[in-house]
């Protein structure tokens, strides 16, 4: 079975860079022109073949992979608009839990509680964090109550503090280059994005 599994891995991934930077165009509001599309398509591109094959190499190929390989997706997606017009986009936040929901529900109907505390709970926390004067957005909170669904709460705690750990090593940064201020604004999914990579890794499904 695992063979049959690690085929429609490889078929996922190959159709999820080849497509993924048309539906990066379709998420992005704010109009690219040909060089940021080739910019931005070819970044998406490495960025989900390397995470893919990371994930390949270090999870046992069952159906759980494919909870692994959807969640890089929509991080991934959510990384680059983000960093293109600084927000997560809804629509994608809403397939990711019209997809996430059904398929949890039938690969692990028993351990489902966890998953939906996870995400609440997630999405709780960070949502405080938004609405404090120069706090993250919204669409980080409901990035991070994906995380938390697809994730649980374990790894979806390790993929919270990473983020974190990486976010504020980049603020620091930017306060010791001189390129902010304790005021200043950056994209944070990116960090949630590697953080939950880094938390599948170190904990992969099995």
């Amino acid at each position: 079975m695992s063979d049959i599994y690690g085929i429609i891995l490889l078929i996922y991934a190959f159709l999820n860079i080849a497509f993924g930077p048309a539906i990066l165009r379709r998420l992005c509001k704010k109009p690219m022109d040909v060089g940021d599309q080739r910019r931005f398509g070819l970044y998406l591109r490495i960025l989900v073949a390397v995470g893919d094959a990371l994930l390949f190499l270090r999870m046992t190929l069952n159906p759980s992979t494919i909870v692994a390989f959807l969640l890089w997706t929509v991080v991934t997606q959510a990384m680059m608009v983000d960093i293109w017009e600084r927000r997560v986009p809804n629509p994608l936040i809403g397939i990711a839990l019209l997809l996430g929901l059904p398929l949890l529900l039938f690969l692990h109907p028993f351990r489902m509680l966890p998953q939906l505390i996870a995400m609440t709970g997630f999405f709780l926390s960070l949502g405080v964090l938004a609405i404090l004067p120069a706090g993250m957005g919204m669409g980080d909170a409901k990035l991070a109550a994906v995380i938390g669904l697809f994730l649980g709460i374990d790894r979806g705690i390790v993929a919270l503090l990473i983020g974190f750990l990486l976010g504020g090593a980049y603020s620091v940064s930017l306060l010791a280059l001189r390129k902010g201020n304790l005021r200043s604004t950056f994209p944070f999914a990116p960090f949630l994005a590697f953080g939950g990579l880094f938390a599948l890794l170190i904990h992969p499904f099995h």
